[in-house]
């Protein structure tokens, strides 16, 4: 019975996603839509069942490929409840998306009874990926999960001529291309790791990695941080995410923003204590994980479309959790799953919610609801930063990933303040209401951030406990507040974020008097606001900008019109022209003329042949001749 259970969370996606496929266009897509909210609803069900036989030993094997050993899915606590977020996390979604906002891409509606059937086939790799006891199994499974996550642009914006290019097909090649990156140094890590222990078999695999020497040690690590790196989407493989923004919600909260960032925080969980067998790697990914996250905030705090901001959000959230497991603290990387799950959710339909409704209140309520997500990931981040400082890691990455945080912090309290004072503006969708499963879907995220929140000492315990770890000693509110206030870095960060978006906005505000001046001083006032307005890093980016726009420019003028023009057009002349030079000789004068020769001596033999057969044919009969009548002439005389 369990394992048919085991068997069953991972082959009832598949299962309706084909039957979707076989369907097809003929299926309505509310149907579709239906069919994968119950699916994903009925898997939450099925891990609910299999929990309290989480970690009896019991796995689901088979062997595919002779020599491999046998590819297991197993009942571990860790992969059940990865599972269960990540089910739940699609139910959310679905839920949350319906209606409004939800079924919006940048250039119109979109919706495909297909791109349901790409998002169950996603569930079932990342369940089975979870799930996998085996090296080859997760790999496959991680190769159809960022197969999926791929094929959402060219499903979604499948138009022969797209509104806003690149089309469909190149964005899911480049969203592809960017991922097996990744996976090729996940293959590296496995390659090395089987060649040491001999099987391919997860924890004995890891275990062996641990008895490494420097030399093969050095490329697994590396391999392994590639992978994480590219599957959590921070700096710089966050481009790959951004591509999410161009799709309607629901495909970019679940696709791009859940799916595969919950696979790579796992798969970082698995070889965390890998990474501090090696120096030189576990500093780089310090600095690394802590430089991208200030720079992803710093992104997210200068972008004006809200919705990429939360991508770059997201980049920062991943290289802070790079930052956590490089310092050893593999009980807060294992929370982060979890946590990181609620909070996208929350943030990616309160942000939407408010840009999309149509009454002030509305919006003032999505924009409370994005203050307790954003405090809650601050809270969060914080937390998992003393951790890390009791680790003792370098004070001087601990500075950057806490600019980071106050960059957050900074961000959560302007967009929060921009949707809250927004009196008079209508949203995006004027005129709407909000549907009632948006409200029901961020209820449940807001209700279980604030239970979550005021027993997250009880939670985290459980959750390690659940993963075989020792329980992390978590602080209370009022140690966490004082951390807070005694962190330079961090307060420096957000008042100087905050101060500079309130000049900026001042300035923006600022009026003219131009119908009470002279024409040459509201000239001189607009330059000298134009001036204000730009500070130096504004100016600077202009000439950066001026400087790349007249080299680009420059370069087109000779490269393109210039060099490459000319080139073509002597290329084209000199193919033309060889072309008449190779007919003349070869076609008209050789092969013309080699055929009239060979022509000609066939027939000059034949001439002679025939004369000479023609000749001696005709002595031969003479001599015939000759040689009867010489016979006859014989005969007569020996008559006689």
């Amino acid at each position: 019975m369990t394992i048919g259970l085991l068997v069953c969370i991972v082959a009832l996606p598949l299962l309706v996603a084909a039957g979707i496929t076989v369907i097809g266009r003929r299926a309505p897509l509310q149907l579709a839509r239906r069919l994968t909210l119950g699916t994903s609803g009925l898997t939450v069900l099925l891990v609910l069942v299999l929990l309290p036989r989480a970690g009896s030993g019991l796995t689901a094997a088979v062997e595919w490929l002779p020599g491999t050993g046998a590819m297991a899915l197993g009942l571990g606590s860790t992969g059940l409840y990865a599972v269960l977020v990540t089910s739940l996390s699609l139910c959310l979604a679905l839920i949350g998306t319906t209606g409004g906002g939800g079924d919006r891409a940048v250039d119109g509606p979109r919706g495909s009874p297909l791109l349901e059937a790409v998002t169950l086939a996603a569930l079932a790799a990342a369940t089975a990926a979870f799930l996998a006891e085996h090296f080859l199994l997760r790999y496959v499974a991680l190769e159809i999960a960022a197969l999926c996550v791929a094929l959402a642009p060219a499903i979604e914006r499948r138009d022969p001529e797209p509104v806003h290019p690149p089309s469909g097909i190149a964005l899911s090649r480049f969203v592809y291309l960017v991922l097996r990156l990744g996976d090729v140094g996940l293959l590296i890590a496995i390659l090395i790791l089987a060649e040491a222990s001999g099987t391919l078999d997860i924890t004995p695999a890891l275990e062996a990695g641990q008895a490494l020497d420097k030399t093969r040690l050095t490329p697994v690590v590396g391999g392994l941080l590639l992978a994480v790196s590219a599957k959590l989407g921070s700096w710089p493989f966050h481009l790959w995410s951004r591509v999410g923004r161009r799709l309607a919600l629901r495909s970019h909260l679940w696709l791009y923003a859940t799916v595969l960032p919950n696979l790579g925080i796992y798969l970082l969980y698995r070889v965390t204590p890998l990474l501090a067998l090696s120096a030189p790697l576990q500093g780089a990914a310090l600095v690394i994980g802590a430089g991208s996250a200030a720079l992803a905030a710093l992104l997210a705090l200068i972008e004006a479309d809200r919705r990429t901001g939360l991508v770059h959000l997201g980049a920062a959230q991943g290289g802070l959790v790079l930052f956590i497991a490089a310092s050893g603290v593999k009980q807060a990387v294992w929370l982060t799953l979890p946590v990181m799950t609620a909070l996208r959710l929350l943030l990616f339909l309160a942000v939407d919610g408010a840009e999309t409704a149509g009454s002030q209140a509305g919006r003032r309520a999505m924009a409370g609801a994005l203050t307790l997500g954003g405090l809650a990931l601050v809270g969060f981040d914080l937390l998992t930063l003393q951790w890390a400082r009791e680790a003792g890691i370098p004070q001087g990455a601990l500075y950057v990933a806490e600019v980071g945080i106050g960059l957050i912090c900074a961000w959560t309290a302007r967009t929060a303040w921009q949707f809250a004072s927004a009196s008079g503006q209508p949203g995006k969708a004027a005129g709407t209401v909000t549907h009632w499963t948006r409200w029901a879907a961020i209820g449940v995220l807001c209700a279980g951030v604030l239970a979550a929140g005021l027993t997250f000492g009880r939670l985290a315990g459980w959750l390690s406990t659940a993963a075989h770890m020792t329980p992390p000693a978590v602080p209370t509110l009022p140690s966490t507040l004082l951390y807070a206030a005694s962190r330079p870095a961090l307060w420096a960060a957000v008042v100087l974020a905050l101060a500079v978006w309130r000049f900026r906005s001042g300035l923006k505000r600022m009026a003219l008097p131009a119908g009470r001046v002279h024409s040459a001083q509201v000239e001189i006032a607009r330059r000298f606001r134009a001036a204000a307005q730009v500070n130096a890093g504004d100016r600077l980016i202009l000439l950066i900008a001026r400087a790349v726009v007249g080299g680009a420019r420059l370069i087109h003028g000779i490269v393109e019109e210039g060099i490459l023009g000319r080139s073509i057009h002597y290329a084209t002349q000199t193919v033309t022209e060889g072309g008449r030079i190779a007919y003349r000789i070869v076609e008209r004068e050789g092969l013309e003329g080699n055929l009239q020769r060979i022509v000609g001596g066939i027939l000059s033999v034949s001439g002679w042949a025939q004369r000479m057969h023609t000749g001696r044919l005709r002595r031969n009969l003479l001599w015939m001749a000759i040689g009867l009548v010489a016979t006859v002439l014989t005969l007569a005389l020996f008559a006689w």
